[in-house]
């Protein structure tokens, strides 16, 4: 539906076509009053020579001239025909220098000129980096004075041992020298001997001799009286198995003893201390047929104990406190 907006401009008539009536007015002076018919509301400004107004319904602008409404831009004619040439105008400013154009070609060599003067000695040049060749050997100097002696430089290393040299001349026969102590050797030591000092005992496999007289304790107890002389080697190796006697024949009854000539489990007299070594029997006893038992095992004769009297008898080896001791023999 279309519908027609007539408006009055100074006599002119203007024709608007809206797409939907929306308003109704006219012009009475150069105020413009305008009575919807619809909202909202026009706002509307009067901009002489030209009438420019908004509506917020349906947003139209348009400007108003003088001799009516001005439209919208069309869309671009065809171009006009040229106009004729216009007269020359003047002549411009002259231009900024233009950048230097880029280096021409040499020219040929001109002729050689005169030489010039001698120009004055210049400033010597920076050392060179560059060796130069050596030049020839100069003549040999006169001879300096001898140098101060140097420090005395640290000992070299040992050198190899030289080859051992001829034996020399023997030697003059150095002085006779004191006479040496003799030693008294005493056998087995006895704690009822007195023994003079260099008197030397046996006692338990060792020797010691005496280095201060007087009636003794044992000499491994006694450090005041004894000092050690020779020291008991080590056992042996055992030797060879000698050879199997043949049985021997029964030999003949012997007479029939009496207990009256026997002692048996008879505990000797003398102190089991460690350090006594002599005990003595009850009764004279035979030779060789004294048995003596030391904490219930039976002593080897000549090795243990020796037979040192008719009725007494000594110890290698001193019984220790605590030790039991007994024997058994024939009285004579």
């Amino acid at each position: 539906m279309s519908v027609s907006i007539d408006i009055n401009l100074s006599g002119q008539s203007v024709t608007i076509d809206l797409e939907s009536p929306v308003l109704d007015f006219e012009f009475i002076s150069p105020v413009l009053q305008i009575d919807a018919t619809s909202p909202p509301a026009a706002q509307v400004s009067l901009m002489s020579p030209t009438l420019e107004f908004d509506l917020a319904t349906p947003q139209l602008t348009f400007p108003v001239s003088g001799t009516g409404v001005v439209a919208g831009a069309g869309p671009q004619g065809p171009p006009g025909p040229a106009g004729p040439q216009g007269p020359t105008g003047p002549t411009g400013a002259t231009g900024a220098p233009g950048a230097a154009g880029a280096q021409g070609p040499a020219g040929p060599t001109g002729p050689t000129g005169s030489a010039g003067a001698t120009g004055s000695q210049g400033p010597p040049g920076a050392a060179s980096t560059v060796p130069g060749p050596a030049g020839p050997t100069g003549a040999t100097g006169p001879q300096g004075q001898a140098g101060a002696t140097g420090a005395t430089g640290a000992a070299g290393a040992q050198g190899p041992s030289g080859a051992t040299g001829p034996t020399g001349p023997q030697g003059a026969t150095g002085p006779q020298g004191p006479t040496g102590q003799s030693i008294n050797w005493r056998s087995t030591w006895s704690s009822t001997t007195s023994y003079a000092v260099n008197d030397a005992v046996s006692y338990q496999n060792q020797s010691y001799i005496c280095i201060s007289p007087g009636v003794t304790n044992a000499p491994t107890l006694d450090p005041t009286h004894w000092a050690l002389m020779a020291a008991s080697g080590g056992t042996g190796p055992a030797g060879p198995t000698g050879p199997t006697r043949p049985p021997r024949p029964q030999g003949p009854a012997g007479p029939a003893g009496t207990l009256a000539n026997q002692a048996w489990g008879e505990i000797p007299t003398g102190a089991i201390n460690g350090a006594n070594l002599s005990f003595t029997t009850a009764f004279a006893y035979i030779a060789g047929l004294l048995a003596v038992y030391l904490n219930g095992l039976r002593q080897q004769h000549g090795v243990d104990y020796n037979e040192t009297g008719a009725a007494t008898f000594q110890f290698l080896n001193a019984p220790l406190s605590g030790d039991s001791l007994s024997i058994d023999y024939i009285k004579s």
